[in-house]
């Protein structure tokens, strides 16, 4: 599942010599030549060196380790100052085709004080429901509620997480997960 000028551009790049079967991981994470023009300093480079840490010797990451990447502010990854980062995904994808795909949305700026959110894709073909206030009502109320107070809800949120990663865990996503979730992040907030 790729664009289908990928490769093409990969190849016209010089990052995949075209012998080979595409793998995008080993393209872009510079075991081909994509990490020859990274910054040294850079969050490309950050980023390389998150891919090899965390997926070394056929390993996957997990959830965990994908919010922690997407919250690295020291790295650059997630970015603050001049130009922000404005919300983060995390995508969970079935092994095969008997589950549905779950992705995590902070709905909200700044993922590094931002709860990642559940949205279920529904074996059916299907999506999960909705009906939650609008994300938009999330980033306001985030916005006025100020860095200071989210920071002393942090434990919150982890918390929030956490259980949400449980229910997935133990019973799938519930078409409902995704409002349930912004419901308690609302909550949390106010």
């Amino acid at each position: 599942l790729m664009h289908s000028k990928l490769a093409e551009l990969a190849k016209s790049k010089g990052w995949w010599d075209g012998s080979a079967e595409f793998d995008w991981l080993k393209v872009m994470s510079g075991y081909g030549n994509a990490a020859d023009d990274l910054e040294p300093e850079g969050r490309e480079a950050a980023g390389k060196q998150f891919l090899e840490m965390y997926f070394v010797d056929g390993k996957e990451a997990g959830f965990h380790e994908m919010a922690k990447i997407l919250r690295d502010c020291d790295s650059g990854i997630c970015m603050q100052g001049g130009f922000e980062s404005t919300g983060s995904q995390i995508s969970i994808l079935p092994k095969d085709n008997g589950e549905g795909a779950i992705h995590w949305f902070t709905t909200t700026g700044d993922p590094s004080i931002s709860p990642y959110k559940p949205f279920a894709f529904l074996p059916d073909g299907g999506v999960g429901s909705t009906s939650a206030p609008p994300t938009k009502q999330t980033w306001v109320t985030q916005k006025k509620v100020g860095k200071q107070k989210i920071g002393s809800l942090q434990a919150d949120f982890q918390s929030m997480e956490k259980a949400l990663l449980e229910e997935v865990k133990a019973k799938g996503a519930s078409p409902d997960i995704f409002d349930k979730a912004v419901a308690e992040h609302l909550k949390l907030l106010s």
